[in-house]
């Protein structure tokens, strides 16, 4: 096919090589890298940033920044109010701490995940985090080996507003936990749902899966039986994840059900695929391992709701939990026999 008029082509996209937000009110970078061997299983670590902010203030953005993009699979940004990561940090020699959870609370909307790919957002208007006295910032990273010796030492951009939040933020984790891949299938499904018991604007989707990942597709379904389908992705790209924030929120009515579903390629043709020969592959956080998760950000309209759906999430989520530690634990005992 010859090509068209050159003249028509959109313009490419630009790329800053500073901070995407301008120069952050508060910077952190590691005080030492992390170094990482060149061979190996992927490391999940913890690493404990103090961070107080001057009075009157609150978050309105994050920035994180890698130094070496090659070993950052992704990193997750938490709150510790125990004090806990600290009294771990350093223990075994080495800068933060082993946990494949995130030590801490992950922070509200698009301040708490970088995937590649990924461009900050502050939080939309009348939202803002507070940040309690005596809480630590907690940055997880997950590195994956190179095949050569790697070092990693982020940095970390914190953005202050004066505005406090009029609202908050429920984040409902949509995941399929029971992926078992045979090697060549090349259209696995997996899938999640969730019924929400009260009236939400949805404010953003953050989804993620490994290098299998084909396909995403979020549906809202309603009580009377229509659809709208929030979010779909038909060619997934792991290099390029993004958190999708929506222009304008979109209102849900109570006992709507959220529904994830993904595809997954496990064939040869796969060039994505990190077998060769394609091997079968079950959920976990390794890279090679795969995964099929949706963050769904919402706002309860009524805010005396909100605990009901605090509550209803906390319940999903801690059971989800404990079955990731059942899996995680039982790949380690794979991986040590």
């Amino acid at each position: 096919m010859p090509e068209g008029d050159r003249k028509e082509l959109p313009e490419p996209p630009k790329f800053s090589s500073g901070w995407h937000l301008g120069n952050p009110d508060i910077i952190f970078t590691m005080p030492e890298p992390y170094h990482l061997p060149a061979e190996g299983a992927d490391v999940l670590r913890n690493f404990v940033i103090p961070l107080k902010l001057p009075e009157g203030k609150y978050i309105r953005a994050v920035e994180y920044r890698p130094s070496n993009r090659r070993i950052v699979h992704h990193a997750v940004l938490g709150m510790d109010r125990t004090g806990s990561g600290r009294t771990r940090d350093g223990a075994d020699g080495l800068p933060g701490f082993p946990q494949a959870s995130l030590a801490g609370v992950i922070l509200p909307g698009n301040l708490g995940i970088w995937t590649p790919g990924w461009e900050p957002v502050p939080l939309p208007d009348g939202f803002a985090l507070p940040w309690p006295k005596g809480t630590d910032l907690i940055l997880q990273l997950h590195l994956s080996p190179s095949g050569k010796p790697e070092s990693e030492q982020s940095a970390v951009g914190i953005y202050l507003t004066d505005q406090p939040p009029s609202n908050f933020m429920v984040d409902i984790y949509m995941e399929d936990l029971r992926i078992d891949i045979p090697p060549g299938e090349k259209a696995y499904r997996t899938r999640d749902s969730v019924t929400l018991p009260v009236e939400v604007d949805v404010v953003g989707l953050y989804p993620h899966m490994h290098r299998l990942g084909k396909e995403v597709k979020v549906t809202a379904r309603f009580p009377d039986g229509t659809e709208k389908i929030l979010l779909w992705i038909n060619d997934w790209n792991f290099n390029w994840q993004m958190y999708y924030q929506n222009v304008k929120p979109v209102r849900l009515p109570p006992y709507t059900e959220l529904v994830m579903e993904s595809v997954h390629d496990n064939s040869a043709e796969n060039p994505n695929n990190p077998s060769v020969i394609p091997q079968r592959v079950e959920w976990g956080d390794q890279t090679h391992n795969e995964m099929s998760v949706v963050i769904a950000q919402v706002v309860p309209v009524n805010k005396s709701e909100g605990s009901m759906l605090w509550t209803m999430e906390s319940e999903r989520e801690s059971e989800k939990g404990r079955e990731r530690e059942k899996k995680r634990e039982r790949a380690a005992n794979q991986r040590q026999g």
